[in-house]
């Protein structure tokens, strides 16, 4: 009986397995075929259906069999003439059994192909969007690592420190997969550590990288390639970037956003280097506040409408560009990180046809030279001691050198008259992926249902809604059903927490549950305070311990859970709670 068996022979898993495969006599020498080779056997197998990436292909007698089926076939037909072909007569003797153990398996080979540079058979050559995402994600992961050292003061972790060099190999080199693959890895351990944090851009990245474990895991448990898991965690951050549209427009719907006289739109602007700063007068703060929300809003919907996404692209990432110049704080990260998610909305065909683009390929062959590697930590240094110095709008002006030609060739090659997709658009093939879009959805209504703050992309909006009082225009009333935002404490005075002497010295109050929270991790701490009208004196964590076991939840509710403090003056201004 003849015998053939389609295998990776760069695989050197499969070389080994076909080499010290011994079947029975009556079976005779199987015919071993390297589909690398045969291009012939590599095309019919393709045309029949078999992804040779997943697994070989057994012929017998005609019939084809693949992945745990053709090694539970090898195995029933195999001798017991040696240890090997005796201990994968066990493993595999059934297809259930190979069931079980062929992924695990399959996940260590493709890891193994991965660590020796070594491309899938059956790889697309087409989709080109796993670049270009590599690309900005690295250079965002650079820049998210500048601003949590340089503006929000934080503890820096060792994969900190590694997030940004994984970042910066991943910029001048997105066409590795195992660098994408170290920092996504590295960037879901470091986000774990960091948490809680109050930035915007962090909340979605973390999202982003909750997706990613997801799927990433089940693409490699079922041995799909890079591309299929691109394709199937996209949709999810697309859909992030739509709802932070959504909410970004929704929450500035109150008297404070809407006010010239205090609105975040205003204090951005007076923040923007000379002479944009210069425009402030009456009818330009309106046109500041009005204009952001008629911004966000046409983006939303032209990324939603086929005709006009490619205008939806520019016009966000152009919007993004502006933002970042304001000194007010260093929003590059969050810029570069929206960049990231437009992108995501870029067709296969505009993809091939940005990688295409004479300008992109000189970047990218200029990276692969020890010159291109100068250039680029030359550059990336320059924007390091720009934001060591606090000066944010010079890191964009720097940012500006790259973000700018790269938009330029989105404006050339970004639209696709053919990219129909609507709802594919935000809606993942992985129906798990898309209760993450939900949850998302769900920690961004959280303020207004009485329960976190923070974290819920309603940072300078002018939102409050703390103390029993709502300034939205829509939901009008007090927050509710949960009550963690009902009640507010008044710090008057603090030894051993800083965050409670820099809230009593810009006179702000804080939910009840954060102040719990806080003088929980400061047990040496001594707090006096106000709370429903009552002054308690000199307490310290171990007098609030019955009450603290009563309202706090356990440690990993808390990584997400967390609020923000609240300026109880009326109208309220902007980020003085911040």
């Amino acid at each position: 009986m003849s015998i053939k068996i389609y295998y990776d022979g760069k695989c050197p898993f499969c070389r080994s397995y076909t080499q010290y495969l011994r079947l029975k006599e009556s079976q005779g020498e199987p015919q071993l075929i390297d589909v690398r080779i045969d291009e012939a056997s590599r095309l019919m197998l393709r045309s029949e259906g078999f992804d040779l990436d997943r697994g070989m292909v057994v012929d017998v007698k005609g019939r084809l069999y693949s992945g745990e089926k053709a090694v539970a076939v090898l195995a029933g037909l195999s001798s017991k003439s040696n240890l090997f072909n005796r201990i994968n007569g066990w493993l595999f003797s059934s297809v259930y059994l190979a069931a079980i153990f062929y992924p695990v398996l399959r996940l260590g080979r493709n890891l193994v192909l991965l660590v020796l540079g070594v491309r899938p058979v059956n790889e697309n050559p087409e989709n080109q969007n796993l670049i270009l995402f590599s690309c900005c994600w690295g250079f965002f992961s650079v820049l998210h690592v500048l601003v949590y050292s340089y503006q929000y003061g934080v503890d820096l972790f060792w994969s900190t420190y590694l997030v940004a060099a994984a970042g910066f190999l991943l910029f001048v080199r997105p066409d590795k997969v195992l660098l994408l693959l170290a920092l996504l890895l590295l960037g879901v351990f470091d986000a774990w550590l960091q948490m809680p944090s109050f930035s915007n851009h962090t909340i979605i990245k973390n999202f982003f990288l909750l997706a990613i474990i997801f799927s990433g895991l089940t693409c490699a448990w079922r041995g799909d390639s890079w591309s299929d898991w691109f394709e199937v965690v996209a949709p999810v951050g697309r859909a992030l970037l739509l709802m932070m549209y959504v909410f970004g427009v929704f929450h500035k719907l109150n008297s404070g956003f809407l006010d010239p006289s205090v609105s975040c739109a205003v204090e951005l602007w007076r923040s923007m280097p000379w002479p944009l700063y210069l425009v402030d007068w009456g009818w330009a703060r309106y046109l500041f506040i009005y204009g952001t929300l008629i911004a966000e809003v046409a983006i939303l919907v032209f990324l939603l409408v086929p005709r006009f996404r490619h205008c939806g692209v520019l016009l966000g990432i152009a919007f993004h560009m502006m933002l970042a110049l304001s000194n007010y704080a260093m929003y590059t990260a969050f810029s570069m990180l929206s960049v990231v998610l437009h992108i995501l909305f870029i067709s296969r065909a505009s993809a091939k046809a940005i990688i295409e683009d004479p300008l992109s390929r000189r970047f990218l062959s200029l990276s692969r030279s020890w010159r291109g590697w100068i250039i680029a930590a030359a550059y990336l240094s320059v924007i390091r001691v720009l934001a060591w110095m606090n000066v944010f709008w010079a890191v964009t002006l720097v940012w500006f050198f790259w973000v700018v030609p790269f938009l330029w060739i989105v404006f050339k090659y970004g639209k696709d008259k053919r990219d129909h997709r609507v709802s594919a658009v935000f809606f993942s093939k992985k129906p798990l992926l898309n209760v993450i879009s939900l949850l998302f959805f769900v920690n961004c209504i959280t303020p207004y249902l009485g329960l976190k703050t923070a974290q819920s992309i309603n940072m300078f909006a002018n939102l409050r809604l703390e103390d029993g009082v709502s300034n939205h225009l829509v939901l009008s009333s007090p927050p509710g059903p949960f009550l963690y935002l009902e009640n507010v404490v008044r710090i008057v005075s603090s030894t051993g927490v800083d965050y409670f002497n820099y809230v009593k010295a810009n006179q702000l109050y804080i939910t009840y549950y954060d102040f719990l929270n806080r003088l929980e991790q400061h047990p040496a701490a001594i707090v006096s305070y106000e709370r429903e009208g009552h002054i308690y004196l000199d307490k310290t964590a171990e007098d609030l311990s019955v009450e603290m076991e009563k309202v706090l939840h356990p440690e990993w509710v808390r990584k997400w859970f967390h609020f923000i403090p609240v300026d109880l003056n009326t109208p309220k201004a902007c980020a003085l709670d911040r």
